[in-house]
């Protein structure tokens, strides 16, 4: 093999591992867990989100009272967990967001090279009650 067809090959290989994890099958066929609390959500995956426990810049656990218009009080956050569908490289995340503009924030991870990354985000103005809600709002196929 000549240096000019190896280094081709060098450079080509990495893209073979990178861009199927990017591609546009978006998990297709992974099955996924719902999760309905933050204290279920792997440690992993915990470390994405807020690390403050409490406060405007924490995250309240679902169903926990948080400021969900623009009437603040100080003690209470502004965001909290709504839901989570986890499969084995990829996690769909929901966080409701207070305040003026209230929303639900969705955040799709995928698990890439060891380590989560943020790959697709949306917002939308409907709370998200199951997996199927969550997931067909990124547009994953059913």
């Amino acid at each position: 093999m000549s240096s000019a067809s190896l280094r081709l090959v060098i450079a080509i290989v990495p893209l073979l591992v990178i861009l199927p994890a990017l591609g546009g099958a978006r998990c297709a066929g992974t099955a996924v867990k719902e999760v309905q609390s933050l204290s279920a959500l792997p440690s992993e995956l915990r470390r994405l989100l807020p690390k403050q426990p409490q406060g405007l810049d924490g995250i309240a656990d679902r169903g926990e009272r948080f400021n969900v218009t623009d009437v603040v009080v100080r003690d209470l956050r502004m965001r909290r967990f709504t839901l989570a569908a986890i499969g084995d490289n990829c996690v769909v995340i929901a966080i409701e967001r207070g305040g003026r503009g209230h929303y639900f924030e969705l955040t799709e991870y995928r698990l890439i090279e060891g380590s989560w990354r943020s790959i697709d985000d949306a917002k939308v103005e409907k709370e998200p009650t199951s997996i199927d809600d969550l997931l067909n709002s990124l547009g994953w196929p059913k």
